[in-house]
């Protein structure tokens, strides 16, 4: 008789299940593993509800627990093998598009996401120009969503009342004097980027780097956001040539997606 791993532990609502993506991601920043303390720290959560979860987790393979620390298990190794797969193939189609991007326009350009714990973007695809002096970042970086361009994209044009949720209770932590700390303030941009249909930060998230990000769509909607990033000065004198190229290439890659998607649903 096969053997069956036991299941996650059930979830009762969004909330358990965002605490749970926040686990693993927490967990995974440190191959040392979490305490029970540290992630109730990090995570902003009492331990009572985080005791409802680990056990279930670690019983089902997605964390292993050795003494006071939690690591990552097997399960969440084989997790995280086919998220990447599924980037390979997403990375196949945008790549081509975003370096050209950033030939043309002498900045970084990536590709983000919405992270799996909701609570910050994802880099999943990235170009660098060949400038001497560039903003590097790395595949697999996660930045915050309220004090980027890709992630006012996602707040703008992600659909749902998640959108909502984040803007009432996030903690907006400033990371530049320049950053937007109140949910009134982020709201009117967001809504400023759904009217323009691109978002530009100024030395937000970085005091000397400058973004411009559009949205992605597929057949079944919002996917994620087309970002460039540079020299804060040279963003905004370039503001309009600059987001007319993202948005240009942003187009572009909806298209391919949705032609691709049609191709595959054809017999």
């Amino acid at each position: 008789m096969a053997e069956t791993m036991p299941s996650l532990p059930a979830p009762r609502g969004p909330l358990s299940m965002e605490r749970i993506f926040g686990i693993i991601t927490s967990i995974a920043s440190n191959a040392r593993g979490k305490s029970l303390t540290q992630l109730s720290h990090e995570l902003d959560t009492p331990k009572t509800s985080l005791l409802n979860l680990l056990p279930g987790l670690t019983a089902a393979g997605y964390l292993l627990r050795d003494g006071h620390q939690y690591r990552l298990g097997p399960k969440a190794f084989q997790l995280a093998g086919a998220i990447l797969h599924s980037n390979q193939e997403v990375a196949s189609i945008v790549r081509p598009l975003l370096q050209r991007l950033a030939t043309d326009t002498g900045k970084t350009v990536t590709f983000c996401v919405l992270a799996p714990d909701e609570r910050a973007i994802l880099h999943i695809v990235k170009e660098e120009s060949r400038a001497a002096m560039r903003f590097v970042v790395d595949e697999g970086h996660r930045a915050p969503l309220h004090s980027t361009a890709g992630g006012r994209v996602i707040l703008a044009f992600r659909p749902g009342n998640w959108v909502e949720r984040f803007v009432n209770h996030a903690r907006l932590t400033p990371q530049t004097r320049r950053t937007i700390t109140s949910a009134d303030a982020l709201w009117s941009s967001i809504e400023e980027v759904r009217r323009v249909g691109y978002a530009i930060t100024r030395g937000e998230t970085y005091d000397t780097v400058g973004a411009v990000a559009a949205p992605v769509h597929g057949t079944e909607g919002f996917i994620g956001a087309v970002v460039a990033a540079g020299a804060v000065e040279s963003v905004i004198e370039n503001e309009q040539a600059l987001s007319a190229a993202v948005r240009n290439t942003a187009d572009d890659l909806s298209s391919l997606l949705r032609g691709r998607s049609a191709s595959e649903d054809q017999p």
